[in-house]
Order: C-alpha cells, then sequence, then structure tokens
C-alpha cells in the first residue's frame, strides 16, 4: 500500500487548460425559493459563495423553484447539468433541529418531490459537490448509512491560529505507513506546507495546507469518522473503506495522525450510484469569516473550483501516449487509494500502469467521464 500510495503521489497530474472548468455545466442548490431570495435571506457564508458561483456564470437554483418545476411547469431539467453543488452553512442547536429547520420544509431538500429528483439525479450519472452541512444529504440520498459522526452547528468563537487541513495519514511513528494525499488532483494548485510529529513521535513529517487565518471561527464541521473495530491505525482500513462505501479520505484535521476520519472525502460511483460526489466538510471551510477577510480566502476557492473542475469533466481516456512500436502487453488498474481494479467502469481517475514488450513500464492516469 504504501508503494503505491508513493506512486500516485509522485504521478499525479494537474488538469489542463483545455480542462478548465466551465461554470455553465454546474448549477448549484439552495434551499430558498430562487437566488434572490437566498441573496437576501441565508447565511452569510452561503451568500458568499452564491456570489462567487453565480459571478463565475454559474446557474443558482433555490429548491422552491426546482419543486414548483417538478410538481408543475417542468421548467428545470437538471440533467442538463453534470454537476450539482449544495453548500448549507448553518447556526443552529442539533442535527434534528437542523434537518426540520434548514434543509428548506415543505419544499426543500428533504421533500418527497426534491429529494426523489436529486436522488435520481445521482443514480443516473450527476456529480455532486456537498460541502459544509450539506454533507449532513448524503444520508437522505441514500448513498450513506449514517448521517455524519462529527457535527458542529456553533456560534464560533475568536481565536488566533491558523486552521490547516491535513493531507497526509498514518504518521504517528517512525514505523507507521502514510497515505500521502497531497499530489491529488484535488489540491491542484493549492501549496503545501511541511510539518512534523513530535521526535519522541518518530518525528514524521505530512504535508498541510492553510484554510482560514487569524480572527472569528464558526464550529461547523460536518463528516464521518469511519469508525472500523480493528481500529484507527489499522492500515487496511481505508481498503475496507473503499470496499464498503467506494469511498476515499483525503484530508483532516492536523492534530490527527492515525487513520480517523474525511473531512475531505471523494465517493465514487458505484453499481447505484453511478455519479460521483465530493464532501468537503471542514469547520475551517468558510466563504465569508466574520468580522475580517480571510487571508486564505483564495484556498477555499481553489479547492472548490478543483473540486467542481474534477466532478464536470471534459476529455476521457489515456493522458499521455505510447511510442507506437513499442506493444502494451499487460495492463493493470488502480483507483487513486492504491486498490487493484479489473476493470474501471464507472466515472472516476484511476491510474493505469502497463508493461511493453520491451520490459518498459508506463503509468498514467485515466479519467473517465460522462
Amino acid at each position: 500500500m504504501k508503494k503505491i500510495t508513493l506512486l500516485i503521489s509522485a504521478l499525479a497530474l494537474s488538469f489542463s487548460a483545455s480542462h478548465a472548468l466551465e461554470f455553465s455545466e454546474v448549477a448549484m442548490i439552495t434551499e430558498y425559493q430562487d437566488v434572490s431570495t437566498a441573496l437576501t435571506s441565508a447565511d452569510d457564508d452561503e451568500i458568499a459563495a452564491i456570489e462567487w458561483f453565480k459571478g463565475r456564470g454559474g446557474k443558482v437554483i433555490g429548491t422552491g423553484e426546482l419543486y414548483n418545476s417538478l410538481t408543475g411547469d417542468n421548467t428545470i431539467n437538471l440533467n442538463q447539468y453534470k454537476a450539482l453543488w449544495i453548500h448549507i452553512d448553518r447556526e443552529t442547536t442539533d442535527l434534528n433541529t437542523f434537518l426540520n429547520n434548514c434543509t428548506g420544509g415543505a419544499t426543500g431538500f428533504r421533500s418527497e418531490a426534491v429529494l426523489s429528483a436529486l436522488t435520481n439525479y445521482y443514480k443516473n450519472g450527476g456529480n455532486l459537490l456537498l460541502t459544509s452541512h450539506a454533507s449532513i444529504l448524503l444520508k437522505d440520498l441514500g448513498r450513506m448509512d449514517r448521517y455524519p459522526e462529527v457535527i458542529g452547528f456553533g456560534e464560533g468563537f475568536t481565536n488566533e491560529d491558523t486552521f490547516f487541513a491535513n493531507v497526509v495519514y498514518g504518521t504517528w511513528n517512525a514505523e507507521s505507513i502514510a497515505v500521502d494525499n497531497s499530489g491529488d488532483p484535488l489540491f491542484t494548485g493549492i501549496e503545501m506546507q511541511s510539518a512534523y510529529r513530535p521526535e519522541a513521535d518518530g518525528g514524521r513529517e505530512y504535508k498541510v495546507f492553510p484554510l482560514i487565518g487569524p480572527g472569528w471561527k464558526e464550529d461547523h464541521n460536518c463528516f464521518w469518522h469511519f469508525d472500523y473495530s480493528a481500529g484507527n491505525d489499522d492500515p487496511e482500513k481505508f481498503k475496507k473503506l473503499y470496499a464498503d462505501y467506494q469511498v476515499t479520505p483525503l484530508a483532516i484535521w492536523p492534530h490527527i495522525s492515525d487513520y480517523y476520519g474525511g473531512a475531505i472525502a471523494r465517493w465514487d460511483a458505484n453499481t447505484t450510484y453511478k455519479g460521483r460526489c465530493i464532501t468537503i466538510g471542514f469547520a475551517a471551510y468558510e466563504w465569508s469569516q466574520n468580522l475580517t477577510n480571510n487571508i486564505y480566502q483564495g484556498n477555499i476557492e481553489l479547492l472548490t473550483f478543483n473540486a467542481l473542475n474534477e466532478l464536470v469533466p471534459k476529455t476521457s481516456g489515456i493522458v499521455d501516449t505510447i511510442d507506437s512500436g513499442d506493444a502494451v502487453v499487460d495492463t493493470k488498474y488502480y483507483t487513486t487509494q492504491g486498490i487493484e481494479v479489473s476493470n474501471p467502469d464507472s466515472k472516476g481517475i484511476y491510474i493505469v500502469k502497463s508493461t511493453l514488450t520491451s520490459g518498459k513500464k508506463v503509468v498514467k492516469k485515466l479519467v473517465l467521464g460522462r
């Protein structure tokens, strides 16, 4: 697993200019009647995200509009979009209150008509970006068997530290197997910084990137801890996770040194849900830092751009070419988690390792899109 992880980290390729995101191919869904209502009534973080998305040509659809279309005029066709982005960020008291009061009520995300439409979209190959408290909806969509175990709805606090995302799992001592996601396409263009565990614990290096600087910080984590009976120090945990849920944890808080949790996670397609999903549930993922301007706002925006760019593929097939005079005699496929698959027929990103007649090994990236 360690060798595969290092191989993938070294070979992860950034998207080319020809793979630039077209915002017109994405719709953002807000729980309000329409975008005008959202821009006057939504949480400040939601408004900031909507303005960023709308300013780049993205279509914003209210659940009220979608409900009316589904039950009446049929003016909205979700299938024209390659991906949907749902961003919910709320201060409330608990999960039940959130489900009842923050998801749009009778015409909202959990209404029969809207939830059915989103579920069918996802099952039929539509892709989803669920950020902050919107990750909760993954259970309502039927893709996950439980709500996130780590959820915060608190008002927040003043803090002078910078909060980082850690992209390397398994660094608690010198012998532990590190899973390094720093080269993942989701983090393209984001500058990584090196951090180190205490010398007493092996002094292991890991990679982090900042999401929010000094100032007021809301306590809005929303992600799964993905525990297994074998414990969070089991190096086989991520393979079990992928086998059970087709999910790859990509980042967690810096103080976590084992294989706990997925504050950022990629959910690949499976036999029932043919679309892909990315969840971002860091409390540090704030679109509008209260009382100040987040000095790392650019990383919030770039992370979101990369996620949407991945979910709106422009090309299919193998990146790079093999010399025509050297034939392929054996090919193996791996997921980005390093798990070998016999035939990559689901949408996603795969690593392709080919053996040529000359004995040369060629490793490439395979992007299967819609």
